[in-house]
């Protein structure tokens, strides 16, 4: 018996490679984009704001989270309107639940503190609500480019999830 991996980093050799299988065909892609610029972690997304007479002192989100925001949305919206003109269907021609793949590149700490912004500007560019989202995979990739940013690659889920039915 093996001690457990303890104190020990474990080394990518270690993970299970990455199979292109587990994604859904290309015909189930909604769309791809990149979005260049340096992302924003949640830990440095919000900032507090001074009390005043009209509020106790809440939190907002910082200049640099809202211009990536923004980014994100912009992007997003021009793939969108890219795809939907290459494939000249109507404005909503995909099925819920959808998949969301993010591959970081040029940061640093864990892949998933980048991901709040990114689902929320994906949320108002498509106007779907987060909670839709059945499959969520975020990367960072080993590979800096020469830009920092985020691939965003949304696909239809393969079947939706099943619900659990409680008997009484």
């Amino acid at each position: 018996m093996t001690a457990p991996n303890r104190g020990r980093r474990v080394s990518t050799t270690d993970r299970a490679p990455f199979n292109p299988s587990q994604l859904p065909s290309i015909n189930k892609q909604v769309f791809v984009t990149f979005v260049g610029g340096k992302p924003v972690s949640v830990n440095s997304a919000y900032a507090n704001r001074k009390p005043s007479a009209r509020n106790r002192g809440t939190r907002r989100l910082t200049d640099a989270a809202t211009t990536w925001r923004d980014i994100v949305i912009q992007s997003c919206r021009v793939a969108l309107a890219e795809r939907r003109r290459t494939i000249s269907q109507a404005p909503i021609w995909w099925r819920l639940p959808l998949t969301v793949r993010v591959t970081l590149y040029g940061v640093r700490g864990d892949a998933d503190n980048y991901l709040k912004l990114i689902l929320d500007g994906l949320k108002v560019a498509t106007g779907i609500d987060d909670k839709h989202f059945a499959t969520v995979i975020a990367s960072r990739s080993p590979y800096p480019l020469i830009t920092p940013g985020a691939a965003i690659e949304v696909w239809q889920a393969e079947e939706a999830p099943a619900e659990t039915a409680v008997s009484a």
